[in-house]
């Protein structure tokens, strides 16, 4: 009996030796095989060795087939494809310098997640498949950096669109990505949030952050230029419940690049060229301030606005109520203001501001067409030479 023990335990141990030299031999070999393959893959073009992308939680660019592999569904190789296209470009360089960038402005409030709408939709033409898979790579590139300063990004993406192309779901979950259904992506948007939005249906997009802090969000990509536009067109007349979505596109308080790419035609997206998925793209981030500073940034504002008050006449409005004005608001109440000193009616910046937010006195109505008329123009590009006193003294012609 002792005998048949032995022999057992000897059996045993044989057959955990044996488990433990071929798990480290086989890891040997896929350690191996996938430096060879990772090697191969910079050498092709399809992997850089100076920017990261989103991993895969199985082999694409790492593939030996690659592009012929049966394995790999036809987005898997449109991102291939055009990744190779991207990597033979600057382009990579320079999204790397804006995103370290942003990396440095956000350094004690680093990005915390990704919420991406509007990728992936259905709609199986090559040229829908086309600009999904050009704004996906670009993504890939952006969040794998943003990783490095805080690898925690990367647990916490999450993609969303009502209509998700099941080849592009499989995509974003190869990518380690989190697919949710529509509208649970919008209650994940916060101050340190990465939001990207491809041309997301304006009123279901603002209708979908309601609630949502986008007076902080940290970073935008999408097209936001034309976003901002219809917002300041509909100002004064956006609803209480949205107001802080001109925020989002606070050009004092953040920063906004065009997303490096070819640009045959401007920035739009039915311009010529390999592209256009990205050519009507920027990217907007808010650089982490002091108190003293936003003060700092909102005062130098009014001042190249026309303000001609000292600071403390300023801090007194600023502490009155200016401070929590949007930047569109604030524009508007300082041309206001400016228009009541015109018309010599007003004691105080202060005070003027808070018969303002009341509700517009005479003297405000009186200049009411005159503020919109000047804003309708200041947002013209070009049009900017020419302040409002010189507008109201030039008989309102511009």
């Amino acid at each position: 009996m002792l005998a048949v023990i032995l022999a057992l335990i000897f059996f045993l141990l044989f057959k955990s030796f044996r488990f433990v030299f071929n798990s480290r031999r086989n890891a040997r070999l896929t350690s191996t095989t996938n430096t060879a393959n990772m090697g191969s893959a910079i050498r092709d073009g399809f992997r850089s060795a100076a920017y990261p992308f989103l991993e895969t939680l199985t082999p694409t660019d790492l593939d030996p087939d690659r592009l012929q592999s049966a394995r790999l569904s036809r987005v898997e190789k449109a991102v291939l494809t055009f990744k190779k296209t991207w990597l033979a470009t600057p382009y990579p360089d320079q999204l790397a310098a804006i995103i370290a960038r942003i990396v440095e402005d956000r350094n004690e409030s680093p990005i915390s997640n990704v919420v991406c709408l509007g990728i992936g939709g259905e709609g199986s033409s090559p040229t829908r498949v086309s600009l999904d898979v050009q704004q996906f790579v670009v993504l890939s590139q952006i969040i794998a950096q943003l990783a490095v300063a805080n690898p925690e990004l990367l647990s916490n993406i999450y993609v969303q669109d009502p209509l998700m192309m099941p080849e592009m779901k499989a995509l974003f979950l190869n990518h380690g990505c989190q697919v949710v259904e529509s509208p649970a992506a919008f209650k994940l948007v916060g101050a340190n949030t990465f939001l990207i939005s491809a041309f997301v249906c304006l009123e279901h997009l603002f209708g979908g952050l309601k609630g949502q802090p986008t007076e902080e969000l940290a970073m935008f990509m999408g097209n936001g230029e034309d976003l901002a536009r219809t917002v300041r067109t509909a100002s004064p007349n956006i609803p209480e419940d949205k107001a802080s979505i001109p925020a989002m596109f606070d050009t004092e308080f953040t920063n906004h690049q065009d997303v490096p790419c070819d640009r045959c035609n401007g920035k739009l997206v039915d311009a010529p060229g390999n592209m256009k998925g990205l050519s009507p793209f920027e990217i907007w981030w808010r650089p982490i301030r002091t108190d003293e500073q936003r003060f700092e940034v909102r005062f130098d504002a009014a001042r190249e606005l026309g303000f001609s008050g000292d600071v403390e006449e300023f801090k007194r409005a600023y502490d009155a109520g200016y401070s929590k004005l949007n930047q569109i608001e604030q524009h508007r109440f300082i041309y206001n203001f400016m228009s009541t000193v015109f018309n010599k009616s007003t004691q105080s910046m202060e005070n003027d501001l808070l018969a303002w937010v009341r509700g517009k006195t005479d003297d405000h109505k009186k200049y009411e067409k005159d503020v919109n008329r000047f804003l309708s123009i200041l947002y013209d590009p070009g049009c900017e030479d020419r302040t409002f006193i010189e507008y109201l003294n030039g008989f309102r012609e511009i």
